[in-house]
């Protein structure tokens, strides 16, 4: 059977694993001060890392703990503060509410305080949904993504349903980049340590799936991991051994090498083999691309189906991940219609550009895409054309804010110079050896103040 690879965002931690004493996970319903609640009757404290699992509710109906304790509670299921609970936590916790998840409250006496100063969230702001964060002095909106706390640089979680009445939850953390080559003046192989959280419900619940495997999509390159198919909790490397073409091992995060989406593929009794994680966004999204041109970042996206589908909103953000929306392109699809979108991003800065869409229903719901990035250059930095290639040729062009001689270098998907040259004047014809066989390639500019990289095709 042919496999549709339906993405999901990666959630991918900032904060050092080694902040945490522990990791704790809800067992079940109850209320959060009761040890049957939690796995090992262990009741969270401070400096744990609390995960309520999917499908748990966890209730809190008294005051928790101060604005000197440290928490980063990752909640898959309910928070459930509605009978007067209030939870205190310091100023550096962090709670993350996933999507499908939520927070319930129904009046002032709900809260949830980070620091010191008004709480962030009472239950006069109603429910909260996901995915949505609190931390110090933000207040949670349903909705609105998790890039804006600095732990996650986007989200998602897998819901699969079996026809034998139970269900799989699967979460999945990119924590660590495992280097591989030392030192690495020329680069280096890497790959990335996750932590997963698998848990099921319903009846009929086997004690082992079939398959339950993925892949990590860190920029271009591919890795893979498994998952135990009874489930649980726990951390796994993948096994891509992948190639970066660049010296920075020393700081090299998952977040700097763009590990922001996965591919789930699950299989068991009642769920066919090669099912893939599914989305219920408004539209069928068939692909979202990005690429650099000579006028700024082209992006260019399809759909197969728009029900009730009002519009998108394209957001970029910078190295922070922290996304703003730059347009809105109004949807012009039907339920059954192959509708092809574009737009030109003339405002790129340098460095990379992460770039999503929203796409919001008539009803005002929404979904977001996955994540994709380029590494961009805008016109303080140097025009490469034509782009794609014609005839192994190019002219780069330089401006005053870059100094000449220039090193000039084209890499390819591995990160080895096939061509390397150096530039004297500000605007140059260039010549490939025809050798040089077509594909997607980088080339890589370094002036005595500024280095630039842009990607190229040779057809």
């Amino acid at each position: 059977m042919r496999l549709k690879a339906i993405f999901i965002g990666l959630l991918v931690l900032s904060i050092s694993s080694s902040s945490f004493a522990r990791k704790i996970y809800s067992a079940g319903n109850g209320n959060w001060t009761a040890t049957g609640s939690w796995v090992g009757g262990v009741v969270p404290v401070a400096n744990d890392t609390v995960i309520i699992q999917n499908a748990n509710t966890i209730s809190v109906s008294s005051n928790l703990y101060s604005n000197s304790t440290y928490m980063f509670l990752i909640i898959l299921g309910t928070l459930d503060l509605s009978s007067n609970g209030k939870m205190s936590l310091s100023a550096t916790s962090k709670v993350i509410i996933e999507s499908g998840a939520q927070i319930l409250g129904n009046g002032s006496s709900d809260q949830l305080s980070i620091g010191t100063g008004p709480s962030e969230y009472t239950g006069s702001l109603g429910n909260i949904t996901g995915p949505s964060y609190v931390s110090n002095g933000h207040t949670p909106v349903s909705g609105e993504g998790t890039s804006g706390c600095g732990c996650y640089t986007s989200l998602g979680s897998c819901t699969i349903t079996s026809t034998d009445g139970y269900k799989v939850y699967i979460n999945v953390w990119a924590t660590q980049i495992l280097v591989e080559t030392s030192p690495c003046t020329w680069g280096y192989n890497y790959d990335v340590r996750l932590n997963y959280n698998v848990s099921f419900s319903g009846t009929n619940i086997p004690a082992s799936l079939y398959t339950l495997q993925g892949y990590v999509f860190c920029g271009t390159s591919s890795l893979f991991f498994d998952l135990p198919n009874n489930g649980g909790s726990g951390t796994v490397d993948t096994g891509g051994n992948a190639w970066r073409g660049i010296s920075d091992c020393g700081s090299a995060t998952p977040q700097s090498l763009s590990c922001l989406n996965a591919k789930i593929e699950i299989g068991g009794s009642g769920i066919a083999s090669g099912t893939t994680c599914t989305s219920s966004l408004p539209i069928k999204l068939l692909r979202f691309e990005a690429e650099q041109v000579a006028q700024g970042v082209q992006l260019v996206w399809n759909t197969s189906m728009e029900k009730d589908f009002d519009y998108f909103q394209i957001e970029r953000a910078q190295e922070d991940l922290s996304f703003l929306p730059i347009a809105q392109v109004k949807g012009k699809g039907g339920p059954d219609i192959n509708v092809a979108y574009e737009y030109l991003d003339k405002e790129v800065k340098n460095g990379k550009n992460y770039y999503r869409l929203k796409s919001v229903d008539f009803d005002g719901s929404f979904e977001y895409s996955k994540v994709v990035f380029v590494n961009g250059s805008n016109t303080d930095g140097i025009r490469v054309y034509p782009n794609p290639l014609i005839d192994h040729s190019f002219t780069i062009e330089l401006n005053d804010h870059i100094n000449t001689p220039t090193d000039v270098r084209l890499m390819d998907h591995l990160g080895h110079t096939v061509y390397q040259s150096e530039l004297r004047k500000s605007t140059t014809d260039v010549s490939l050896p025809n050798s040089i066989q077509s594909g997607l390639y980088y080339l890589r500019l370094f002036s005595a103040n500024k280095q630039e990289t842009i990607k190229v095709v040779i057809p």
